[in-house]
């Protein structure tokens, strides 16, 4: 279920989009039994790495530059407490960058992730570096949060 709460920026192309959803998500965890996994990158977990491919001959071309910027809150429910969070990450790559952190309060657990895309082209040379800024980010996306259950 997700219910948008506000959005700004919609009427100048200039003016960055803002969004604040609420969003429960039902079967995202994994029981281990008497702890619960999610993936940090939540949101990102269906997502695949797009350069697989080993090698390329031509360039690889984006639409345009981009910025992603999110703050993702979850409520740990009831009963539960954290266990464990990612340390913080950060990755480079020419002109983009990658970076994500976790905090951890009494009841919630708050994930910063920011994608920085500042080229639209990449030549074939440094696709071996672009593939794997790419898999650092999906790899990143993967790293475990551990809920406990409470004595």
């Amino acid at each position: 279920m997700a219910s948008a709460e506000r959005a700004t920026g919609w009427t100048n192309s200039d003016d960055l989009l803002r969004a604040k959803f609420e969003i429960e998500l039902n079967g995202c965890a994994s029981s281990t039994g008497k702890r619960w996994l999610l993936q940090s990158g939540i949101l990102h977990a269906q997502d695949q790495n797009p350069f697989t491919v080993a090698t390329r001959t031509y360039p690889v071309y984006f639409d345009y530059p981009y910025e992603i910027n999110e703050n993702l809150t979850i409520t740990v429910p009831n009963g539960y407490s954290v266990e464990s969070v990612p340390s913080p990450a950060s990755l480079e790559f020419n002109v983009s960058s990658y970076s994500q952190s976790t905090e951890q309060g009494q009841s919630k657990i708050t994930i910063k992730r920011k994608i920085r895309i500042k080229a639209i082209a990449y030549n074939a040379v440094s696709y071996p570096a672009l593939r794997k800024f790419f898999a650092g980010i999906h790899e990143q996306d993967e790293q475990p949060i551990a809920l406990k259950t409470q004595q």
